[in-house]
């Protein structure tokens, strides 16, 4: 017993064992944790975590969600795709009730066929999201954020955003839930066009978004659940006032974003009228630096919220801190009515805040005259005799998608927060795209000789000096121990 325990004492007879036993550890650990399919998302920003909100709703499906990613599931020839790859395998993994299944379309050209419909067509890279016979197609284009800038020797845009757990998310809430609300913008009038970025966030959101000539109709559809007004080039037809007029007594909602101080049709104006409001005639000017955006002009306005304000939608964008920019605002009032009609403010201007009522004036200092602050620039209409209900924004540049990009998505939370509240739906749901992981460096040609020259001659070669090193000196003390 005592002859093996000196052998023990043996340094190389020691260190041997305890790689061994840091083997044997290793190997078990490895095999009773592997069932659990254990991970840990270590990044600051949680980028490879669900939020509570997903986890909540996919862990209590009560029918079979499949996810299927069009593209092979070693498919790196993106980096987003590593993302994107853990988000997909995360949902699989905490909801028992969703698979995932990967279909490159190069290998299963059927796949294309089958989830063909007559607005969407499969892509490879994108998804689809399928449940009791109704699908939900995302687009490789959806599942990402392109950036303004790209690579100047590239020409490649950067991308910005990840957002694949909103679109995913979102398409399980439609292929497992009722129709989705329809929502109808109004044309025919040289609208302000509605950015294809906003669209495809509130279709994400589980909204379907059309468009809609009423002249042309003649009606306003019976699947309507939301009219979307934006600023018009000329005026309305009184057959269209009419129509919407009768909407708005039947209970209807509505969500308009206009330029009032600059749109001043009297057909167009009498459809506000008849929900309680009209626009003030100015541009509103805001004094304290801040109350607008930096580096802008003072009609750049940031406005605030109402204090004490129990508003959901107030109330989420405070939550959230989300921020709301926007320029050449004009004020709404509230007028008398023997209607039961609430009109609450949302975002308000400062009381040192003005009105240019001279809408040519060449300067944009106050002078005698002009309507002083504060202003209401968006307002929540509630009817209760009713039921009609409308948020009104006095501006249409909180659509502009630059504006919403430089105040990180603030002007599209609340578009979508508002249109929730049109429809009674929570805004908990409001699940934020996540950051891209890559960091971009640029470098001249020198740079990278000199990066590739450390990284594939001198790094290794330190490495292999270190361990020559080590095993030349491990020897000698061998040596020494052995006479």
């Amino acid at each position: 017993m005592i002859r093996i325990l000196n052998k023990f004492k043996n340094r190389k007879i020691a260190s041997r064992l305890a790689c061994l036993i840091i083997i044997l550890i290793l190997a078990a650990t490895n095999i009773v944790l592997t069932p659990f399919n254990l991970s840990f998302d270590l990044t600051p920003e949680r980028r490879y975590t669900l939020s509570d909100q997903t986890i909540e709703i996919i862990q209590s499906l009560d029918q079979e969600v499949t996810i299927y990613a069009l593209f092979s599931e070693n498919m790196f020839h993106s980096s987003h795709y590593d993302t994107i790859n853990e988000l997909l395998a995360r949902y699989n993994r905490i909801a028992p009730k969703i698979s995932l299944e990967y279909r490159d379309p190069a290998i299963f050209p059927q796949i294309i066929e089958r989830f063909r419909s007559d607005s969407r067509l499969p892509e490879g890279g994108g998804i689809v999201v399928e449940s009791g016979g109704r699908f939900h197609v995302i687009s490789p284009a959806e599942l990402i954020v392109v950036d303004h800038m790209f690579d100047g020797e590239t020409f490649i845009p950067f991308i910005s955003e990840i957002t694949v757990e909103p679109q995913i998310t979102n398409a399980i809430l439609f292929v497992t839930g009722d129709n989705a609300p329809v929502i109808y913008h109004i044309v025919g009038h040289n609208e302000t066009p509605v950015p294809t970025s906003l669209t495809e966030r509130i279709e994400a959101s589980n909204y379907e978004f059309r468009q809609l000539d009423l002249l042309m109709i003649g009606e306003i559809p019976s699947d309507t659940d939301l009219l979307f007004i934006t600023t018009p080039g000329r005026d309305f037809a009184p057959l269209e006032k009419e129509l919407i007029i009768e909407y708005i007594k039947n209970g209807g909602r509505i969500f308009a974003a206009v330029q009032g101080a600059f749109a001043k049709w009297q057909i167009f104006d009498e459809i506000f009228e008849a929900m309680g409001i009209s626009f003030d005639n100015s541009l509103i000017v805001e004094q304290g630096a801040n109350n607008h955006y930096p580096g802008m002009s003072p009609v750049t306005i940031i406005p605030g919220h109402p204090e004490f304000s129990t508003n959901e939608i107030v109330q989420h964008m405070i939550s959230r801190n989300a921020l709301t920019v926007m320029p050449n605002s004009t004020g709404i009032t509230a007028l008398e009515t023997d209607d039961y009609i609430w009109i609450e403010p949302l975002l308000i201007t400062s009381d040192d805040a003005y009105g240019i009522t001279d809408l040519n004036a060449q300067i944009i200092d106050f002078v005698d005259g002009y309507l002083e602050g504060p202003f209401n620039v968006a307002v929540a209409i509630t009817n209760f005799d009713t039921g009609f209900r409308a948020i009104v924004i006095g501006t249409d540049t909180i659509l502009d998608e630059v504006l919403n990009a430089a105040i990180v998505g603030g002007n599209y939370e609340f578009i979508l927060s508002a249109i929730n509240w049109t429809q009674d739906r929570e805004n908990n749901l409001f699940i934020l795209p996540r950051n891209a992981p890559d960091i971009y460096v640029f470098m001249n040609q020198t740079t990278q000789a000199v990066l590739v020259f450390v990284c594939l001659l001198i790094i290794p070669a330190v490495i292999f000096g270190t361990a020559a090193s080590f095993v030349i000196r491990r020897r000698k003390i061998s040596e020494l121990q052995d006479d």
